[in-house]
This record gives C-alpha cells, sequence and structure tokens, in this order.
C-alpha cells in the first residue's frame, strides 16, 4: 500500500514505461517476425547498464535477467520481463560488454555491461489458463505468446500456399494462358479457411496479380 503521492506517481511511472515496452514496442517487433514466420522477435530499447558479475557475460535468460535488472535499479524493465515471461515467452538478452585496461595496459577488465535488447522466444509457447487472471496482466494489451506461435505458423502455411500458387500459374504461363482458376484443395488440404485464402489473395496482388474469389473461402482465378 502506498503512503504518500510521491511514492503513488513513482509506481504509476515505472508500471506505465514496463507497459509502453510491452504493448507498443514489443507488439510492433512480433507482428514482423510473426508475419515473416519467425518464432523470436528482438525487442530494442535504450541501453541500461547493470553491474558485472559472474555468469552475466554471454546471454542471459529470464530468472537471471530480472535479477541483474533489479539489482541495477531498473525496475520498469525488470516488469516488463516478469510480464513477458508470464504471457509465455522465453526472455533473453545478449549483453554488450565495455572493457577499459588496467595500469600499465597489460589486462583487460570489464567495467561495465549494457542491455539494450531484449529476446522474446514463442517457438513452443504453450496456452496458460492461470496467466489469463495474472494480476501483473492487468492493463496489458499484448496477446500470449502462444498467439503469436499460432500466428507465425500461419504466415509459414501460406507462404508453403504462394509456392504452390505460383508453380500452378507458371505452368499455366508456359501453356499460354492468360488467368487459372485454383481451388482451395490444389494448394492446401483440409477445409477452406476463408482467412489464409485471403491472406494468400493479398500476396499475390502484391505481385501485381489481380486476384477475385469466384467462391469466397473456397476458390480463387488469378489474372496475369
Amino acid at each position: 500500500m502506498v503512503d504518500s503521492a510521491d511514492q503513488a506517481r513513482a509506481i504509476a511511472a515505472l508500471a506505465g514505461a514496463a507497459l509502453r515496452l510491452v504493448n507498443e514496442t514489443a507488439a510492433a517487433s512480433l507482428i514482423a517476425a510473426a508475419d515473416r514466420g519467425e518464432t523470436r522477435a528482438r525487442v530494442d530499447f535504450e541501453p541500461v547498464r547493470i553491474a558485472f558479475a559472474a555468469g552475466r557475460v554471454g546471454r542471459l535468460y529470464d530468472r537471471g535477467l530480472i535479477d541483474a535488472l533489479e539489482g541495477a535499479g531498473e525496475r520498469w524493465l525488470a516488469r516488463a520481463c516478469r510480464i513477458f515471461s508470464t504471457l509465455g515467452f522465453a526472455v533473453a538478452t545478449v549483453p554488450a560488454t565495455e572493457r577499459r585496461e588496467q595500469v600499465g595496459g597489460a589486462v583487460d577488465t570489464t567495467s561495465s555491461i549494457r542491455i539494450a535488447h531484449l529476446e522474446l522466444g514463442f517457438a513452443t509457447a504453450e496456452e496458460s489458463k492461470a496467466a489469463a487472471t495474472a494480476p501483473l496482466l492487468q492493463a496489458v494489451a499484448l496477446p500470449a505468446a502462444h498467439l503469436w506461435r499460432s500466428r507465425a505458423e500461419t504466415a509459414r502455411r501460406i507462404e508453403r500456399y504462394e509456392r504452390k500458387v505460383l508453380a500452378v500459374i507458371d505452368e499455366q504461363a508456359e501453356r499460354g494462358n492468360a488467368s487459372c482458376r485454383l481451388p482451395w484443395r490444389a494448394f492446401a488440404s483440409g477445409p477452406p479457411d476463408a482467412h489464409q485464402l485471403q491472406r494468400l489473395a493479398e500476396l499475390l496482388r502484391g505481385r501485381g496479380f489481380r486476384v477475385e474469389q469466384i467462391e469466397p473461402g473456397a476458390v480463387l482465378r488469378v489474372f496475369w
């Protein structure tokens, strides 16, 4: 419980900084990564310094990273890391070390360590019902890690569809045709997915093709 306005302002500032990193900066990085079919996103921010200690050269993960940030007084960033972990992300970073020469220049020593990014991994993320009600996630708009994994898997699937469709178009163009009809089963298995078909159509339009949906959610006609 707070006991002064100053303390309340400090808590609000800390929470606000963490939420901006989570809801804005990280969201943009995750969207870009997942839409490329990747399951790891890099989140950059202004460098912060942590004290040199054994085990802090190389990669830092989850608990070790949070402890280092707390020890350096970077509580807003430690809070952001806790939020990411609660959402199901694997959180890591690679600190940059600064070295200085001792008197005489004989030996280099590490003088400080800087952290300027986080790596959020979600390749194996699973849904957690407990996380949905975690108090730490109040005011957090970022979707959980397993939803980003699903988005990346869908992006890779659509990329495979696109390659198959382009192969069909190549074959039809070689025959002198100026268009072709593409039912869902020509490039995908399982029941038609309207969202994935729409995304495929957008990718083809980006390549200069004219695309019409003959049967919404099931069949495309492509013109070139």
